[in-house]
């Protein structure tokens, strides 16, 4: 698990890398726009591959954890929104907040079950994106 974990991090580091380096080349709302159209298009693909081996396991899971967290774009974004007064204070304090809302996973779990387990999560990721 712990590799496992690793490398996934790895993966999602990378990609995250190049988001930041996308979001610098075109402008914030482009790069948001392409990320938001890969995770819809990888959603059902990423979601499938979770239950076949480990190593599409943790491959598919940096994957996700980059898409869904804008690939780097978020945070390059969040920075310039506040003053670099209160920038710190204020990424903090949303980037929180945003965790709060995370439990809407647990919400849909019902809506889970009538779809699948591998169907749900894809629309879930898909209405996320």
């Amino acid at each position: 698990m712990f590799w496992g974990l690793t490398y996934a991090s790895l993966i999602g580091g990378i990609i995250t890398i190049v988001g930041g380096v996308l979001s610098d080349v075109t402008k914030r709302k482009y790069a948001f726009l392409y990320y938001s159209l890969l995770g819809i298009i990888l959603a059902y693909p990423l979601a499938a591959v979770l239950r076949i081996s480990f190593a599409l396991l943790v491959v598919s899971a940096g994957i996700l954890s980059s898409v869904i967290g804008t690939g780097g774009v978020m945070l390059a974004y969040l920075a310039e929104l506040f003053p670099t007064r209160y920038r710190g204070s204020a990424i903090g304090f949303i980037w929180n907040m945003a965790s709060i809302g995370a439990t809407a996973a647990l919400l849909t779990a019902p809506f889970w079950l009538r779809l699948g387990l591998i169907i749900g999560y894809s629309v879930m990721l898909i209405v996320g994106s």
